[in-house]
């Protein structure tokens, strides 16, 4: 039986993968452009109205996690700076690095000798594939501000945003605002059915031109098979990961071993040494007693074991003493 025309996947590719969203955003600057007005929340005046993407280029090689950073670095019409990216997965430290690139940026538009009054804004945009903050929006906004009056600003240079896709609840029926029109269409891209593509074509004009903007790069082949190599190279480094969990695991393993080997050598060995000088000193204490009894160095060294030199000099010791 024949599946349904709204059941079938409209074969769209997955926004919320770097690499089909760097693709997008480099092929469809001004659909970036809304995308960023539609997060920063800029209206009339603020609305950015061109940009151009400083690192188009895409790397070769999707296997070092270096080189596969595929964040989008663009400037507008007033030499504002925009950090975009798009993350699958989490990572440890996640929000130094989002800062750290903040600073590059923010740091490398003046040189030695320029004034600091040159320096533009910087504004970071992360989308999630993940949940990184325990908040209760998907949408998070962080900036310099004093803590008890926090309507003042340090400066307004810095500006990060966060967009957690998992957390983000709406569905086609809620959809009210451009940026939650964005954000479910980098959510569900990959999955929508033609019936749901249809409709979000309707919901604005902005939307229709993303929705077929998508279309048109998931028929490339050149761009799916980019897909492709970024999925596989994601697969390769967590089998790495794994391989290398279950291997520190093993090596973790015989390593506690040999280490509770060695503790308890180390046990034994103590006990022994304190056993000698328990021994040792009950010896010398009969030896003292033989001694004041009268009996002869001989006799001593042969009941108590001990050598005659020695106790030669320990009685003379003992008599110094």
């Amino acid at each position: 039986m024949k599946q349904e025309e709204s059941e079938k996947s409209a074969g769209l590719l997955p926004l919320h993968v770097d690499i089909v969203f760097k693709i997008f955003c480099i092929k469809n600057p001004k659909l970036l452009m809304n995308l960023l007005n539609a997060v920063l929340g800029f209206e009339k005046e603020e609305k950015i109205k061109e940009i151009k993407i400083l690192n188009p280029e895409i790397p070769g090689d999707f296997h070092d996690e270096k080189i596969s950073i595929l964040d989008i670095h663009a400037v507008n019409e007033k030499k504002e700076h925009f950090n975009v990216e798009m993350q699958t997965s989490s990572q440890s430290f996640y929000g130094k690095r989002i800062l750290y690139y903040w600073a590059r940026l923010y740091t490398t538009q003046i040189d030695k000798g320029e004034e600091y009054g040159d320096l533009k804004p910087v504004y970071s945009i992360s989308f999630l594939n993940f949940q990184m903050k325990q908040t209760r929006n998907f949408h998070s906004s962080f900036r310099l501000l004093e803590k008890d009056s926090p309507e003042i600003h340090l400066t307004k240079d810095l500006e990060i945003h966060i967009i957690e896709l998992p957390r983000f609840k709406g569905n086609l029926e809620t959809l009210e605002t451009e940026l939650e029109n964005w954000v479910y269409l980098l959510r569900e891209a990959g999955q929508l059915k033609e019936r749901e593509m249809s409709d979000l074509k309707i919901k604005n004009p902005v939307i229709r031109e993303a929705v077929e903007a998508l279309q048109d790069i998931s028929l490339d082949n050149k761009t799916r098979n980019y897909y492709e190599m970024r999925l596989k190279a994601a697969r390769d480094y967590e089998a790495m990961k794994d391989y290398a969990y279950k291997e520190g695991r093993k090596s973790g393993f015989e390593a506690g071993i040999q280490q509770e080997r060695l503790l308890a050598e180390k046990k034994i060995e103590r006990e022994r040494k304190r056993t000698e000088r328990a021994e040792h000193k009950s010896k010398l204490r009969t030896a003292i007693k033989m001694k004041r009894a009268g009996s002869s160095l001989d006799f001593i060294s042969e009941m108590t074991e001990l050598p005659k030199a020695y106790l030669e000099k320990f009685f003379k010791k003992a008599v110094r003493d």
